[in-house]
């Protein structure tokens, strides 16, 4: 009846719905339909064969652990296998050693009873000795006590005999390694107390004799360096001096190439040079000279030798090294090149 009625409000929804509606609560239902039956088979499947894949594993890890037993189990039979007879012969060691406690033990026993045995005879024989042969007894264990007595005795005064003669002998080798170690450092508190001031001395003497020897040869040093300076102050000074003579030289030249240039530029050049000008008039006061008399040299044509007209040119095999190896330092040799020879009225002589 239950079922009727809900038949019959499912047939009253869906009669009043639409083609579109009826299609879209199919695929609804479809679809839900078909996400349950795919639950259901999930859980299904992992009831089924979950447990099959459970049972499956924990047979593969039972048979590996059965697995690695039996390896165990097979390397230690392999091993005794191997190593029989080393068990077998460990075996018959302890078997041994237990018989040889056994036969130890019972030769302690008989070696008991033996002597037993022989302490029982000799007090049989000695309860039926006589009297005469009791007494003889005694004197002969008397005579071999005091036998015995006496060699201890001996023996003992023989060891003390030697340890004395030893302990003596010992006393006598400390006694004397003493007394050398004793003068050993009396000699050395004698050289450290009264030798000390002499070694003083002669240390300070050592000492001043050192410096003397070092400040001697430090000065002869210093006096060796003092004449190479002193040379080469002096060649430094002639080089200097030469130069000085080469530059006025050279000066020379350039007035004279001047004076030329002058006269060559201004006509008038000759009768300027040959004014008086100022430093000229000032020279002549000073000197107390009258400077109407003024009269500059005549001018010479000829200029002075060049000093550096042979430089760059390859000097000859005879001529000399020169100054430090500069050519326009030389100065010119007989087969060397030679600055003109001047006259009197200032021309050259060839």
């Amino acid at each position: 009846e239950a079922q009727r009625g809900a038949d019959e409000a499912a047939a009253l929804a869906f009669g009043a719905a639409t083609d579109s509606q009826k299609k879209l609560i199919w695929k609804i239902l479809t679809r839900l339909s078909t996400l349950k039956v795919r639950l259901f088979w999930g859980h299904w499947y992992k009831q089924t064969f979950g447990a099959k894949l459970q049972k499956l594993l924990m047979i593969k890890i039972l048979k590996r652990m059965m697995h690695s037993f039996l390896n165990k189990g097979f390397g230690m039979w392999r091993y005794v296998t191997q190593q029989w007879e080393l068990i077998k012969k460990l075996e018959l060691k302890d078997q041994l050693v237990k018989e040889l406690e056994e036969l130890e033990r019972l030769a302690k026993k008989y070696k008991d009873d033996a002597e037993e045995r022989q302490n029982q005879a000799a007090s049989a024989a000695f309860n039926r000795a006589t009297g005469a042969q009791k007494d003889m007894m005694i004197k002969i264990l008397s005579k071999l006590t005091g036998n015995m007595s006496m060699l201890s005795f001996k023996v003992w005064k023989r060891k003390s005999d030697e340890f004395t003669a030893q302990y003596n002998l010992l006393k006598k080798i400390m006694t004397r390694m003493m007394k050398i170690k004793i003068y050993t450092s009396f000699r050395h508190w004698h050289n450290v107390v009264f030798l000390s001031g002499l070694s003083k001395v002669k240390m300070r003497e050592a000492l001043l004799e050192s410096q003397r020897e070092n400040l001697s040869s430090t000065l002869a040093e210093r006096a060796e360096e003092l004449r190479k300076l002193q040379q080469e102050a002096t060649d430094l000074l002639a080089l200097s001096q030469q130069n000085a003579q080469r530059t006025a030289e050279v000066m020379q030249c350039s007035d004279h190439f001047a004076d030329a240039l002058h006269l060559i530029l201004d006509p008038k050049a000759l009768e300027k040079r040959n004014a008086l000008s100022y430093e000229d008039m000032e020279r002549m006061m000073a000197e107390g000279a009258d400077p109407a008399q003024f009269q500059k040299p005549p001018y010479d044509p000829v200029p002075p030798p060049n000093p550096y007209a042979g430089y760059g040119e390859a000097p000859e095999a005879e001529g000399p090294a020169g100054v430090g190896g500069l050519g326009f330092l030389d100065t010119p040799a007989g087969g060397g090149r030679a600055a003109p020879a001047r006259t009197s009225g200032g021309r050259a002589k060839a």
